[in-house]
C-alpha cells in the first residue's frame, strides 16, 4: 500500500534504512486503519439514512396494526372530551416520538401515552362520568397514573387493575392508554437536591412493587407516600419547570422546562390532529437524547397472553377497521 506524499518525504529524510522500513510500515498501518475507519463510518452513515428512510415508511401489520388502531380510538375519545371542555393534554413519550418522527405510530410500538397538567387531569376525571362513550372505561390506580381503556379489553377487578398497572403484569391480555399528570415544580428547589429526593422515592416505590403483593391495598399504601412527596415539591401556581408526578413508572425523575410544553400546539398522528408540546423536539431530547435515529426497543404488552376469544375479537375489529380486507361499517 503506497503512502501519501508527505509521509514518504519524511521517511526519505531518515538516514537509517532499518528505521525507514519500520516507520514506513507503521505509517502504512496507520494510513490503512484511517481509510478503513473512514469507509466504515461512511457505510454506517449510509445504512442509518437507509434505515431511517425505510422505517419512516413502515407500518405495523396484522394483529399488531389492529391493536394500534384500537388504541387510536381511545386517543380520539380523549381528544374529543378534552377539546369539548377546554382541557389541556398532549401526546407524550413514544406516542409523541411517533407523531414527530413517523407522523403516526412507531412501527413496533404498541401503546399510547398522554400527559395533562395536574389541574386539567382532575377536571378530565370529573367530566368523564357524563362524557365518556359507552365503549370506554377509566381507572385511576392509587399511586399510579390513570388508564382509559376499551371495556372489552380492560381489567375487571381492582386487583386486576393493580397488577396490570405495573409493567402490564397480568394473567390476561389487557391494554389501555396511559394518562400522566404533570405538576408545576416549586422554584425554590435546587435541581441536584430534588433529583436525589425524587430518585430515592422512586427507588422505594419500585422496591414496594417487587416485594409486596400487586393488589389494590398495596397501591393504596404507596399512594400515601406519592401524595406526600408531590405535596412537598409542587406549586399550585405556574412556575418555570414541570415535573411528572411520581405516579409514573419511570426509574428516574422527569423534569421539563414549562416553555418547552406550554402553550401547546398541534401535530398530526395517523392523519388526525392532536395536541403536542410547544417545542416537541426539545421535549423529546429531554426524554431520549438523540431521538431522530430509529432504534427498535421494548414492547409493553404480552401478546402471547391472547387466547382464542381475544383472537376472535381482534379478527372482528381487524375487519371493522379495514386491516383484514375491506373496512366494514361498525
Amino acid at each position: 500500500m503506497s503512502l501519501p506524499l508527505l509521509p514518504r518525504l519524511v521517511c526519505m529524510l531518515i538516514p537509517f534504512p532499518s528505521l525507514r522500513r519500520k516507520l514506513r510500515r507503521k505509517l502504512a498501518e496507520i494510513s490503512f486503519r484511517a481509510q478503513v475507519e473512514a469507509k466504515l463510518s461512511a457505510l454506517e452513515q449510509s445504512l442509518n439514512i437507509q434505515l431511517s428512510t425505510t422505517i419512516s415508511d413502515m407500518h405495523a401489520q396484522g394483529y399488531a396494526r389492529v391493536h394500534q388502531l384500537l388504541t387510536l380510538e381511545i386517543l380520539v375519545e380523549i381528544d374529543r372530551i378534552c377539546r369539548l371542555h377546554n382541557i389541556r393534554y398532549w401526546l407524550d413519550w413514544g406516542t409523541l416520538l411517533g407523531a414527530v418522527r413517523h407522523k403516526g405510530f412507531i412501527p413496533w410500538d404498541d401503546d399510547v401515552d398522554v400527559a395533562m397538567m395536574a389541574e386539567d387531569y382532575e377536571r378530565f376525571i370529573a367530566v368523564l362520568q357524563d362524557e365518556l362513550g359507552e365503549r370506554f372505561c377509566f381507572k385511576r390506580v392509587p399511586g399510579m397514573k390513570g388508564f382509559l381503556a376499551l371495556k372489552e379489553f380492560a381489567p375487571k377487578t381492582d386487583d386486576e387493575w393493580a397488577a396490570f398497572s405495573v409493567f402490564r403484569g397480568s394473567s390476561n391480555f389487557y391494554f389501555a392508554v396511559d394518562i400522566f399528570p404533570m405538576h408545576y415544580l416549586r422554584d425554590d428547589f435546587e435541581t441536584a437536591g430534588l433529583d436525589v429526593m425524587v430518585q430515592q422515592h422512586l427507588d422505594w416505590k419500585r422496591r414496594m412493587y417487587r416485594t409486596k403483593p400487586r393488589v389494590w391495598s398495596t397501591f393504596v399504601e404507596i399512594d400515601k407516600e406519592v401524595k406526600s412527596v408531590m405535596s412537598r415539591i409542587t406549586s399550585p401556581e405556574p412556575t418555570s419547570r414541570l415535573i411528572l408526578s411520581t405516579e409514573h413508572w419511570s426509574s428516574n425523575p422527569v423534569i421539563h422546562d414549562t416553555e418547552d410544553i406550554l402553550p401547546l400546539c398541534e401535530a398530526h398522528f395517523e392523519g388526525i390532529p392532536f395536541k403536542v408540546p410547544a417545542r416537541a423536539s426539545v421535549y423529546l431530547w429531554d426524554l431520549y437524547g438523540d431521538w431522530s435515529t430509529p432504534l427498535v426497543n421494548h414492547i409493553h404488552y404480552s401478546f402471547e397472553l391472547m387466547n382464542k376469544n381475544d383472537m376472535r375479537r381482534y379478527d372482528y375489529h381487524g375487519k371493522r377497521l379495514g386491516v383484514f380486507g375491506e373496512k366494514q361499517e361498525s
